[in-house]
């Protein structure tokens, strides 16, 4: 399998590895030897940490990625290349014809993607009914996200505890509500002549359409943190109501309730009341 990108050509290997604890990876080669490595799964997290083969066993991908490109720049400790990763800001100071790790990095996670498409769909299918069950009966007002976000749910790691998905939800949510603020001071914050146009009536209902979804998703649990204060103060009262109808003796400097057949010390001073 190989992937061309901007006109030089890589070759792909792709290996199952039994009986590895580690997970899948992404292996830079330079003149056959490996040189760095990369999370395959932190770019195509369906993946998962390992898989299942038709027999039970685990096993993880191992995608080890070798060209002439990569022979000619690596460098002299054999640790790294010497074109930029595209990744920092830092890359400003290397010299490069235009190609980064980035780029490549790319190149490889699509050829993956496509020679796995089978497996990925029904893992990503799977997925996605189970977060919008999730969503549906445990947390109501993450239902906005299904809508707005797709291609962020697909970055979800699939079987996650109900715990860990409420996070990575509640991180989506908080984007989508961050994108809404932005969207708002947006149009609420343009000149009357711009009003009047088609652009702006189309980003206008944009920002109602998602602040009312995001306002009809939150709508439970408003109700359900309402509910639950209701709930505390009318425990409270019914407490403080029951206290106040004990009988009670008035003491010197203080008060307090006179449980039922307790004796008071001899030497207590009391007055009547």
């Amino acid at each position: 399998m190989y992937f061309r990108c901007q006109g030089k050509s890589f070759d792909i290997h792709l290996v199952k590895l039994f009986a590895s604890k580690g997970s899948h990876k992404i292996r830079y080669c330079a003149n056959e030897r490996e040189v760095m490595d990369d999370s395959l799964t932190k770019h195509i997290p369906d993946l998962g940490k390992q898989i299942h083969d038709q027999i039970g066993e685990l096993f993880t991908y191992q995608c080890y990625v070798t060209g002439k490109y990569l022979d000619g720049n690596v460098d002299p400790e054999r640790t790294g290349f010497n074109f930029p990763t595209g990744d920092s800001e830092t890359d400003d100071d290397q010299p490069t014809d235009g190609l980064t790790l980035k780029d490549i990095r790319k190149g490889v996670v699509d050829a993956v993607e496509d020679l796995l498409a089978p497996y990925l769909k029904g893992i990503r299918e799977s997925k996605l009914a189970a977060i919008k069950e999730h969503i549906h009966y445990s947390a109501p007002q993450f239902k906005a996200i299904i809508k707005y976000k797709p291609e962020s749910i697909r970055r979800i790691q699939p079987n996650l505890s109900a715990n860990k998905l409420n996070i990575e939800l509640f991180k989506l949510q908080s984007e989508l509500e961050l994108e809404v603020k932005e969207l708002s001071e947006a149009v609420l914050g343009v000149t009357k002549d711009v009003r009047d146009t088609e652009e702006y009536k189309e980003m206008y209902n944009d920002y109602i359409e998602k602040f009312n979804d995001i306002g009809k998703s939150n709508l439970p649990v408003t109700l359900y943190i309402g509910r639950r204060s209701l709930n505390c103060w009318i425990c409270s009262w019914d407490m403080m109501r029951k206290v106040s109808s004990r009988p009670r003796k008035r003491y010197i400097g203080f008060s307090f309730p006179l449980e039922e057949n307790r004796t008071i010390s001899a030497t207590s001073s009391r007055i009547s009341g």
